[in-house]
């Protein structure tokens, strides 16, 4: 899939977006490394993201408006895996459930917000703009 791509000229970035379970990342670091891609780490950006979201310095309109909805509507119908309780029975401290409520839909999947973070991770490298600035 990378060679198909690289030959239709397209820019390869992997995305390591493995939030739940383990999972060797050697293999993505191998594969990053073959091919010469740039490999970004899913979970760092997220991670990275909640704290400027969580100090307010980034994302701030979007994180109010999901937590909103979220509360308004999510976790009235009392869901499975989008409740409160789900995330404090598998997230041990305060901050990673604050982290996956903001930044999820669901245990595997980031909602739309967590999306916009991981496009903004991958603009620079997908779409990079021209030499020296």
């Amino acid at each position: 899939m990378i060679r198909l791509a690289q030959q239709a000229s397209a820019r390869v970035v992997l995305l390591d977006l493995v939030l739940l379970g383990p999972f060797d990342r050697g293999a993505l670091q191998e594969l990053a490394a073959r091919w010469k891609v740039p490999l970004v780490d899913g979970r760092e950006q997220l991670d990275e993201a909640f704290d400027r979201i969580a100090q307010g310095l980034a994302y701030r309109e979007e994180a109010q408006a999901w937590l909103d909805f979220y509360r308004a509507h999510v976790v009235s119908v009392r869901p499975v895996y989008f409740g409160p309780e789900f995330y404090q029975r598998r997230y041990p401290t305060e901050r990673e459930q604050q982290q996956f409520m903001t930044l999820m839909a669901d245990p595997i999947h980031p909602n739309a917000l967590g999306h916009h973070v991981l496009a903004d991770a991958l603009v620079p490298l997908v779409c990079p703009g021209p030499p020296g600035g």
